[in-house]
């Protein structure tokens, strides 16, 4: 395999009275280029830990390591985090073991070959990891497993037996059942059951109102592999002297219960499994009393209330969100089955080391109980070291920026960050128009994409037609905050030969020239879908959108805009759509270009005028602007970056001059000579777009 294995530290520093923490240490990460453009394992390994006991291994995203649930529950278990993409049974395990020895030599871990893995995957990940998961049980202690069904496989049902899978799965998810799924719950109410009749010793968890997203699932997955550990994993085997040896996970006639049928209670019922009285051809098992608990509080659907987590004096202060509609009489805190205190607020000293799962059942005070004058319990959070730690891959977001990914020196990455820092400026502002073309003469700067069609000037209007996707663009890179006017109009009010009324769409972003340069943008579909809707598409993928459509022949008036992470467009002076880019998607967008598209159309814009934002003050853009001492050093090493072995080190160097290249432009200038075989092209075709 093609590799290259670097030593990371990414810390996040607490502010000040925050209640939320993201776990801190080194990221070990090595290239598998061999295994596709871009393809890369990293591997998380707290400084606390001495020997590693096991390892969480993400088959869904090369980020994972960097996820603070994951990091919190590493930390607290002596486990390493494992994070990647790879997909490919029967390989699939051997690649797998063969990154992990690679790490075992680099990180000072040997024991890394020895240690059971818990394998973590999620929507397309699932099947493969699936599999290799119900194949080892002798290697794989468990699975985090959630977006598709995971179903006993053919072949492996009594090895399958033998180890633990946790399938956490959305209400909303329309990716495990289809849409239709959804409306009855067709997993849970028909898929899982043949889990069930298969007596496979697993578990499940319900998510409510959680669509294709891994949400807070972290939370139930945690209290699972809590109850796992203990009952598979030896307590005193030292994985330095050899692989550890996992027990079996007992049959289901040991552990516990979950009634779904009382999810819709205030507070679901759970039991043994030799005591436990509904469905169990529908029922959730769960390996031991504490998840068993802490899945009564996951898949309560009406939640009442919250518990507070507050750093204090003394400890930990615990106490309830809100205290009206419903006014507590008693709240008792606890820690999966093992009560925490009792109080309206409660300090403990309990919760300052180590990994828990939180939550508060709570007994309404006279005349604000129910009919039935029941208790109620709250959804639990994950606490580590006295922290609420924040769910979910969004956590992860922050390794995944360029600042933190280019390989630069430490001298040069300050450079880089005060630059980024300083394009994500979003105070105070005006619009400055910088072009405009009316098309009274000719199609000016315009020109026809790589995708064929027509463009031409028709009566004062730029016309763009095609039997397919056509497009056409300016040919030059933009800044980020950018805003387009223009008049645009459909000629189509039915369906001629092969074309019809359709997209008048208008992108800004994406990668210029070849084929579909919005794929990697911000495009603005007016009257998309044949002119049912309208709505923004961001690096290929559409909003629902709203029922916004053109009327065919009929000029109307569009603005589109991007400042920051927003995207606006009206229509005729009316909000049209909005969208807030995240943080996955801005790391994906690419050069700033403007184009016209649509499919199998005849469309018309005139009147077009670009306007980039620039601050009332350029003093008030923070950080100060870098030396240009220090932008030149910068700039050499990005342009040789630009040359670098690794596809990423290669798109990033690339993306950060074009973000970049108007403080930099100068030393671009400079630097270009010394660019190499890839690098020059690169150059010359950014220094003439700009």
């Amino acid at each position: 395999m093609n590799r290259r294995l670097c030593g990371l530290s990414f810390l996040l520093c607490l502010i000040a009275g925050a209640t939320t923490a993201r776990a801190a240490g080194p990221i070990w990460q090595t290239y598998l280029e061999d295994k596709g453009p871009g393809q890369k394992a990293r591997l998380y390994i707290s400084p606390e830990t001495k020997v590693v006991r096991g390892i969480i291994v993400d088959y869904g995203s090369p980020h994972g390591a960097d996820r603070a649930d994951y990091q919190a529950f590493a930390q607290a278990h002596d486990f390493a985090v494992l994070s990647t993409l790879l997909r490919w049974p029967p390989e699939l395990k051997q690649n797998i073991e063969k990154i992990i020895a690679d790490f075992a030599q680099q990180t000072g871990h040997p024991e890394l070959v020895n240690v059971p893995w818990v394998n973590e995957a999620f929507s397309r990940s699932v099947n493969p990891a699936g599999e290799l998961a119900q194949k080892n049980p002798d290697k794989v202690l468990a699975m985090m497993s959630g977006g598709l069904p995971n179903n006993p496989r053919d072949g492996a049902t009594d090895t399958g037996k033998r180890m633990f899978i946790m399938n956490v799965i959305g209400s909303a998810d329309p990716f495990v059942t289809g849409p239709e799924g959804v409306k009855d719950l067709k997993y849970f109410n028909e898929v899982w059951p043949k889990t069930r009749e298969a007596n496979m010793p697993w578990g499940c968890a319900i998510q409510w109102f959680a669509g294709h997203s891994h949400g807070t699932s972290m939370v139930m997955h945690a209290a699972a592999l809590r109850d796992v550990i203990n009952l598979r994993m030896p307590k005193d085997h030292d994985p330095r002297t050899g692989p550890t040896p996992l027990k079996d996970i007992p049959s289901t006639d040991a552990g516990w219960f979950g009634d779904i049928a009382t999810w819709d209670q205030t507070m679901p019922a759970i039991a043994p499994a030799k005591d436990f009285k509904g469905d169990k051809t529908k029922a959730h098992w769960l390996p031991g009393s504490y998840s068993a608990h802490v899945w009564r509080s996951y898949v309560v659907k009406n939640v009442l209330n919250e518990v507070s987590v507050k750093t204090v004096s003394g400890g930990v202060e615990l106490s309830l969100t809100q205290t009206a509609p419903r006014a507590p009489e008693l709240v008792i805190y606890y820690d999966g089955d093992v009560e925490i205190g009792r109080g309206l607020k409660f300090v403990t000293s309990k919760l300052d080391k180590g990994l828990y799962c939180v939550y508060a059942i709570v007994q309404p005070a006279a005349g604000f109980a129910d009919a039935a004058g029941s208790p109620y319990i709250t959804r639990p959070l994950l606490v580590h070291n006295g922290k609420v730690i924040e769910l979910g891959g969004q956590t992860a977001a922050p390794s995944q920026r360029p600042e933190n990914l280019l390989e630069v020196s430490d001298a040069a990455r300050p450079t880089l960050k005060a630059l980024y820092e300083r394009a994500a400026y979003s105070g105070p502002g005006n619009w400055v128009e910088k072009y405009s073309e009316d098309f009274s003469k000719d199609a000016g700067a315009w020109q026809l994409g790589t995708m064929g069609g027509k463009l031409e000037v028709v009566d004062g209007a730029l016309q763009l037609e095609g039997e397919g996707q056509v497009y056409a663009h300016l040919p030059r890179d933009w800044p980020r905050d950018i805003a387009v006017t223009y008049r645009a109009r459909n000629m189509l009010d039915a369906a001629e030969g092969k074309l019809g009324p359709n997209d008048i769409c208008m992108y800004i972003g994406g990668a210029a020239g070849g084929l579909r340069p919005w794929r990697f943008g911000s495009a603005f579909h007016f009257g998309v879908n044949g002119n049912t809707r309208s709505a923004w598409q961001v690096n290929g993928e559409t909003d629902a959108g709203d029922l916004v459509k053109f009327t065919p022949k009929q000029w109307h008036d569009v603005r589109i805009e991007r400042i920051n992470r927003t995207l606006t467009a009206t229509v005729d002076g009316k909000p049209a759509a909005t969208h807030i880019i995240s943080d996955g998607e801005a790391r994906e967008l690419k050069t700033k270009t403007i184009g016209l598209y649509t499919v199998a159309s005849r469309v018309q814009i005139d009147d077009v005028k670009v306007f980039i934002r620039e601050p009332k003050d350029p003093a008030d853009i923070k950080p100060a602007l870098p030396t240009a001492e220090a932008r030149a050093a910068l700039t050499a090493e990005l342009v040789a970056l630009l040359d670098a072995d690794f596809i990423e080190q290669r798109t990033l160097a690339e993306a950060a001059l074009t973000e970049h290249i108007g403080p930099l432009k100068d030393a671009l200038v400079a630097a270009a000579p010394n660019a190499g075989k890839r690098g020059t092209p690169v150059l010359e075709k950014m220094l003439k777009r700009r």
